[in-house]
């Protein structure tokens, strides 16, 4: 009976310490991706005769959602009471996708203005809850808000994407419809600084962090006109913490 005891309580001291080794709490480093869609809003309204924070004409040019995405590490600090505190440094391309927007150049020729594009690094601080959603802890839904700040290191301002087969310009009557990029910088009136708030939503598993990421600007991305543009971006981010033992 004494034996049976003795090995019982051997077990439960394993198991107990088991369940303490997958709590996940300290620190823990990892990497991360996002992937999304991002645009400038506020960036259309009033539909002027050019796009704002530069000189380029429009016609009744639109702004709508563009592919985004987002590389980096982050740090992780977990409290006992399963209170958090992260950081994720990260770059990050985002913008807006554009219609309506052209370039003429000096001899005449026009080409569309389809991507407003920003390489921004980007710091972006939570503070936040997890949630057990297992008695060992290898489940966790997790919450976290706080400020990002980033900053456009972007210094292109057009980018054409000219064709070496010139067969394809007699297929186009009129002037030539090349795809072309613009990017933020100063060069085009865009502040390259912005500060604004992120909510991060999800699950953690073992070490595996998934998440919704939603990033709302705060600062007017442009200069000296009538709009107020705010950077936003939306994402859906997959992280992985390294073990730390």
């Amino acid at each position: 009976m004494k034996k049976i005891a003795l090995l019982f309580i051997l077990l439960a001291s394993v198991a107990t310490s088991y369940a303490q080794q997958t709590e996940y709490d300290g620190t823990r480093i990892g990497v991360k991706f996002n992937v999304g869609l991002s645009t400038l809003e506020g960036l259309d309204d009033g539909r002027t005769d050019h796009l704002p924070g530069t000189d380029i004409a429009t016609s009744g040019f639109s702004v709508h959602n563009r592919f985004a995405a987002s590389l980096g590490i982050n740090v992780q600090h977990t409290w006992d009471t399963q209170a958090f505190l992260q950081a994720d440094v990260d770059a990050a391309l985002m913008g807006a996708r554009l219609k309506g927007v052209y370039f003429e150049d000096y001899d005449g020729n026009r080409s569309n203005v389809n991507y407003i594009n920003m390489y921004s690094g980007r710091l972006t601080l939570y503070a936040g809850k997890k949630f057990k959603l297992d008695e060992y802890n290898n489940r966790r839904f997790i919450v976290g808000f706080g400020p990002y700040f980033s900053y456009d290191s972007s210094d292109e301002r057009i980018f054409h994407e000219y064709s070496e087969d010139w067969t394809i310009f007699e297929k186009m009557p009129d002037a030539m419809k090349l795809k072309s990029s613009i990017y933020a910088g100063e060069e085009i009136n865009f502040r390259k600084f912005d500060v604004g708030a992120s909510l991060m939503v999800g699950v953690e598993l073992k070490h595996f962090q998934i998440t919704a990421n939603m990033y709302w600007g705060f600062l007017n991305m442009v200069k000296n006109e009538s709009n107020t543009v705010n950077n936003r971006m939306y994402t859906i981010g997959v992280a992985y913490f390294l073990p730390m033992d």
